[in-house]
């Protein structure tokens, strides 16, 4: 199989500050396909709402898991940059992930006025939403996926980035970090002590503003607050985290982009009086607003960042896919 993974963050320690987007965050060596010194860096944002009308095979989960109403809206939401007239469009979807194949072919081509290799399209991972892969339908084998669902997905896909598009103002940047708390956030509950508590924040400011238009937030977990007997449609913990960082920050859109979440990161549900860990919608804000408090604090006391130079970088990796069902059903 192949894998796309990808990373988008900026070098503030040099004196020339550098935004950079690639396909793979590691030691090894990127081809740089281009930079961008001169010229204003503009940004703009939007947001679409993505929710089906009909019921759907939820992902995530169990085989045969229909959803029986929606909890909260989902959404595909779009940040594009622009640099001496260069683009580059970051993408995030409310969904438990696309296929590169399906990339490829059905959303990559409704994609307008951003070259394509410039286009990063990532999922939440959200394990309430409809099957976007192809791997939870009725029982092992059957593709879950809503074909017309998936056409309304991948136009609006393309109809968020043009909105963004429209959206391009000068900006200025602010970039901070910030950690969770060591418990009631996050955990790994196959490597205990393998977890990543750092969470990073990208502020886009109109320039002259004091109010950001837009804030991307950058953490590794699962959204699976809510457990395989949720049947609503929701972006769990994610949705809340938006609402209160764009109703906290004055935002006019949030964006989350998730991390390395495999092997396995989750949500640190609490527990109740009878010792069950709480998979409820309550517990889902309560995490939201927790990753939204250390958010906050990292936007506020970062870094801000004037006129950045775009780089552009690619590769293209293999990594073995060893899950038999993986292997067999898609």
């Amino acid at each position: 199989k192949s894998i796309s993974g990808t990373a988008l963050w900026m070098n503030s320690i040099s004196s020339n500050p550098v935004i950079f987007s690639d396909t793979l965050t590691s030691s090894v060596s990127v081809n740089i396909i281009g930079q961008i010194s001169s010229g204003i860096l503009k940004a703009g944002v939007a947001s679409i709402e993505i929710t089906p009308f009909c019921a759907q095979y939820l992902a995530g989960f169990n085989f045969d898991r229909r959803s029986t109403g929606v909890h909260d809206p989902i959404y595909a939401r779009a940040l594009v940059i622009e640099k001496g007239g260069e683009r580059l469009a970051l993408i995030s979807i409310d969904a438990i992930g696309i296929e590169r194949h399906h990339f490829l072919r059905q959303y990559l081509p409704k994609i307008k006025g951003v070259p394509k290799e410039r286009v990063i399209l990532a999922c939440t991972h959200t394990h309430s939403a409809p099957d976007t892969i192809g791997f939870w339908g009725k029982f092992p084998g059957m593709d879950g996926r809503d074909l017309n669902w998936i056409e309304e997905l991948t136009n609006k896909v393309g109809q968020v980035v043009e909105q963004a598009i429209s959206d391009l103002e000068p900006v200025q940047l602010i970039l901070g970090k910030g950690k969770v708390a060591e418990h009631s956030v996050v955990r790994n509950i196959r490597e205990p002590k393998l977890v990543d508590r750092e969470l990073g924040v990208l502020g886009i400011y109109p320039t002259g503003s004091d109010a950001p238009k837009a804030v991307v937030v950058n953490f590794a977990m699962h959204p699976e607050t809510l457990w395989d007997d949720n049947t609503e449609i929701s972006a769990d913990w994610v949705g809340y985290m938006r609402m209160y960082l764009e109703k906290w920050a004055g935002a006019k859109i949030a964006l989350f982009f998730n991390g390395a979440l495999g092997a396995m990161v989750t949500v640190d549900n609490l527990i109740d009086a009878e010792g069950r860990e709480l998979h409820t919608f309550e517990e889902a804000e309560r995490v939201g607003r927790d990753v939204v408090k250390v958010a906050l604090g990292a936007l506020f006391s970062g870094e801000r960042i004037k006129n950045p130079d775009v780089v552009f970088a690619k590769r293209i990796f293999y990594v073995p896919a060893d899950n038999p069902l993986y292997n067999i059903f898609c």
